[in-house]
């Protein structure tokens, strides 16, 4: 069988322009897949690895196909996720619907715990305008949370008028420079009003 091959190299080369040398182009394009084929059948060794080189080749494409399907699985259920209203995989961007209706509630805990512990403290901390402050803070942080539970179309309007209560409470609060719960109840205050502007702007 090499031999055989052998007569083709020979025929190959025979075939070619007499003006044209060994290494032209042309006869290396009709000459190679002989000799490759020789060596394959006298060098089992090298054909093995030519096998193998070509499953590893199979192997890295198959592997690169399965790669770029994971990342678009990966973009879809991103936003998927973001048409829902659910924060996306490792996003830290927009408020989302539940992200809102927690700092409401806890808004709306924090005045309550608050207007009690003020309660306690007597002096300024009692006086009409302040406690009435945290109470309506309270009430309107309920109302936002339940607004944006049911999904409610005029949750925007809730939302804004949320935002303002929730702000003007937090000054209120920080008159209190000393006190670590004053302090405690305007950032929580601040958080939902800056949560519930954000949420005024989106749709649910």
């Amino acid at each position: 069988m090499a031999q055989y091959r052998v007569d083709e190299v020979a025929a190959a080369v025979v075939e070619e322009p007499r003006e044209s040398t060994c290494g032209s182009p042309h006869l290396q394009m009709k000459a190679r897949p002989i000799l490759d084929a020789i060596a394959d059948e006298t060098d089992p060794g090298l054909s093995r690895l030519k096998t193998r080189n070509y499953e590893m080749h199979n192997r890295r494409s198959v592997i690169s196909s399965g790669l770029a399907l994971m990342a678009l699985g990966a973009s879809l259920r991103s936003a998927h996720a973001q048409r829902a209203g659910a924060p996306a995989e490792g996003s830290h961007g927009a408020m989302t619907l539940q992200e809102c209706i927690e700092a409401c509630l806890k808004s709306h805990a924090m005045c309550l715990e608050t207007a009690r512990y003020c309660m306690g403290q007597g002096s300024s901390h009692v006086s009409v305008p302040h406690l009435a402050l945290l109470l309506d803070c309270a009430e309107i942080c309920q109302t936002t949370a339940n607004s944006l539970l049911r999904r409610s179309p005029q949750h925007r309007v809730v939302c804004d008028a949320c935002a303002r209560l929730c702000e003007a409470c937090a000054l209120d609060c920080e008159m209190f420079p000393q006190d670590a719960q004053m302090q405690l109840c305007a950032r929580t205050c601040r958080d939902c009003a800056q949560s519930c502007r954000d949420m005024a702007t989106m749709p649910l």
